[in-house]
């Protein structure tokens, strides 16, 4: 019978998506700030919005909600390039598959995760294109702590076998793919199969 092949998400691969996030961000807002009109600024200003009352009191009110409306913030951020060479690769990151994999309605969310929303479009509506590269360079950093935290609660290695081995039938064969030592070590000590 086939086996279940588990890849836990580590600190360092979240960064990596979180990382080419911001510099595709980056690059859409080097070509955007100050160029584009009102009214898709205020577009992008809805989006933010319709985050807002999804964090309350530093968790997630409704993380699938949540990460839905942050993601259309997002895409809308590099859709103002017009440019599908950018959004294209950029929806393919997985950052969304990412986080709702991860989050939970207990998970803690950074304190100026919505404040950072906020102040990028400000620095859109103002046209000043330093104020959103050191707002979105921020926000990277608050949203990969953020999501570190939920690595670090979900379990790592130890609780992926483990619910992989709880889901599967008995005769299944439990496989780990894993990026360090220190998680070759986690994976044979939780009963990986290879």
């Amino acid at each position: 019978e086939r086996g279940y092949v588990v890849k836990p998400v580590t600190p360092e691969s979240s960064d990596h998506a979180f990382d080419a996030r911001c510099a595709m961000e980056l690059g859409a807002a080097a070509v955007t700030v100050g160029q584009v009109p009102p009214e898709r600024i205020s577009m992008l200003r809805a989006l933010m919005e319709e985050t807002v009352p999804l964090v309350s009191e530093g968790h997630f009110v409704d993380v699938e909600a949540y990460t839905r409306h942050n993601e259309a913030f997002h895409n809308a951020l590099v859709d103002l390039s017009d440019n599908p060479a950018l959004a294209d690769p950029y929806r393919r990151l997985g950052v969304a598959g990412l986080m709702v994999s991860l989050l939970r309605e207990d998970s803690t969310a950074h304190a100026e995760i919505i404040e950072d929303h906020r102040a990028i479009v400000d620095a859109y509506e103002r046209g000043s294109l330093l104020d959103a590269v050191a707002v979105i360079k921020r926000h990277n950093e608050n949203a990969k702590e953020t999501t570190r935290q939920a690595i670090v609660a979900a379990g790592g290695v130890t609780k992926a076998i483990r619910a992989a081995r709880a889901h599967a039938p008995h005769t299944s064969r439990i496989e780990c793919e894993v990026d360090a030592f220190e998680q070759l070590d986690e994976a044979i000590a939780a009963g990986a199969d290879v």
